[in-house]
């Protein structure tokens, strides 16, 4: 009887022993995992904040080099060559912060001007700038969405790891070398996975 005792204790203790290294096992495994998703998700969000200033320079850049262009495009249309003279004729600060007003009427009608008649080179280029500017907005945005929905999935990762760890433990059932006999299960019947999403 004794011996049957002491046997079962060792039993117990090894199986815990051997029941606490799997776990360990798994906690180290998946504590890797996560730690790659936050390296990758941490590079994610470097390359999209350098692509963000890429993508607004290049926009800066398009809409000063679209502003110039219309500007010189503007003093070579017969539609502006009375402002051109105005310009040269100006006599008095107020006079010019009156003609400055009246160039930017000209451009905004240079612009409706160019809309209605589409030979027009200005227009074109114009309207290629804008075309250009917003399917790089549109980028910027798809490439927002995607990072949020990967930092999402890591976020909900994180969330999910630790109950899963004590569903191991449980469903394992090391306490159950107290019970019946009959509801032991072998440590390589359990099923377990865990709910990953990977990037």
């Amino acid at each position: 009887m004794q011996f049957s005792l002491g046997l079962l204790k060792t039993l117990t203790i090894t199986s815990l022993v051997i029941a606490g290294i799997a776990v360990l096992l798994i906690v180290r495994k998946y504590y890797e995992r996560f730690t790659g998703i936050k390296q990758t998700a941490d590079r994610i969000w470097h390359d999209l904040d350098d692509a963000l200033k890429r993508r607004a320079a290049e926009i800066s850049r398009f809409v000063k080099l679209g502003d110039a262009y219309i500007t010189t495009t503007c003093s070579a249309l017969e539609k502006l060559k009375s402002f051109e003279r105005r310009y040269s004729l100006v006599p008095s600060q107020h006079d010019r912060f009156e003609l400055e007003k009246s160039i930017a009427r000209d451009i905004v009608d240079f612009i409706q001007f160019g809309k209605k008649h589409p030979s027009i080179k200005g227009h074109h280029y114009f309207h290629e700038i804008q075309n250009r500017i917003a399917h790089i907005q549109g980028d910027i945005e798809k490439t927002r969405i995607e990072y949020n929905q990967r930092i999402e999935k890591y976020n909900q990762n994180l969330k999910v790891f630790p109950y899963a760890v004590f569903a191991f433990i449980v469903r394992a059932k090391p306490y159950s070398l107290f019970t019946d006999p009959k509801d032991k299960i072998k440590f390589s019947e359990v099923n377990f996975t865990l709910p990953m999403t990977p990037l």
